[in-house]
């Protein structure tokens, strides 16, 4: 529960900020803050910012002064900041009530799932559930079909998902690979540990690290947090993530900080992709309407 001695911190931090643009010396302002910090402790005031508060000054005091953490560390001293584990369940559940359970990923069957997974590169979603819809209605959403179809006719099939020729060749190789080595049996190709699947999903040609984990977490149904350019974006607006931070970093801040949980991980990033959807766009974003609004600094700056 959150208590409503944030604003006490946040003043302490306003005085600190202008006790230096009126030329008192840093590390006499440092004292006194850290003076200030240690009355309130010995007082008993424990309190948690909330994820707007530690945000507002995360990059303000505790990257520039005091280096990378959840904590200030000044002296004995230390403040215990919300821990990222909390933030991005508060997160989360903003999202959720905002928009409800997702129910992704959208599919009849775990190889739907992979098909879209291959399908949807690079193209939303809506191209690559029209290609799938023509492997449907042309009987041809089968691993078995996919393997002994003509390469023509299956690139006219998934042409609506884009770049249909090297899909054409993605989905083949992929299909060909579990028809060959497993027998076409999906459930004894997923049926290893998740490292050892993923490492075998990343050398069939025309699967990446984000192809990989979507078919690990909604096809194979275990526990990997997916990253996009959605997840990317967002949370280096939200102060969480640098800029052009790698695939691998990013997914190991989420793997690192919340419970290993495939329903938690699967709507999470659904969620994700609704608010980069409808409302985190890379230009034009509408701030005003996000439901992360308050806890979001780079909407500051375009809303203000």
């Amino acid at each position: 529960m959150f208590c409503s001695y944030n604003n006490i911190y946040l003043f302490i931090l306003i005085l600190y900020y202008t006790s230096l643009r009126k030329g008192v010396k840093k590390f006499l302002a440092e004292s006194i803050l850290s003076d200030i910090i240690i009355i309130i402790n010995e007082a008993k005031i424990y309190c948690c910012l909330t994820v707007r508060s530690y945000t507002v000054i995360r990059r303000g005091l505790n990257n520039i002064l005091f280096g990378k953490g959840t904590n200030i560390i000044m002296g004995k001293t230390k403040i215990e900041l919300l821990p990222y584990k909390q933030q991005l369940e508060e997160i989360y559940y903003i999202l959720y009530n905002n928009a409800g359970y997702q129910k992704w990923w959208p599919a009849d069957s775990p190889f739907e799932v992979a098909v879209g997974a291959i399908l949807a590169q690079f193209v939303s979603w809506e191209n690559a559930a029209a290609a799938i819809d023509n492997l449907k209605k042309n009987n041809a959403l089968s691993i078995e079909k996919i393997c002994g179809i003509d390469d023509s006719i299956l690139e006219e099939y998934v042409k609506p998902a884009r770049f249909y020729k090297q899909k054409a060749k993605k989905l083949k190789n992929f299909c060909c690979y579990v028809m060959n080595n497993y027998n076409c049996s999906l459930t004894d190709f997923f049926n290893k540990d998740i490292l050892s699947l993923r490492q075998e999903l990343l050398s069939l040609y025309g699967i990446g690290e984000e192809t990989a984990d979507s078919i690990i977490l909604y096809a194979a149904e275990k526990p990997i947090f997916v990253i996009d350019a959605y997840t990317k974006r967002i949370f280096h607006r939200l102060g969480f993530l640098e800029e052009n931070i790698s695939y691998k970093n990013a997914q190991q801040f989420f793997m690192e900080n919340l419970e290993s949980n495939i329903d938690l991980f699967n709507d999470y990033h659904a969620q994700i992709v609704m608010l980069g959807k409808n409302y985190c766009f890379n230009k034009k974003p509408k701030c005003k309407k996000c439901p992360l609004l308050k806890l979001c600094e780079f909407a500051d700056n375009k809303v203000s």
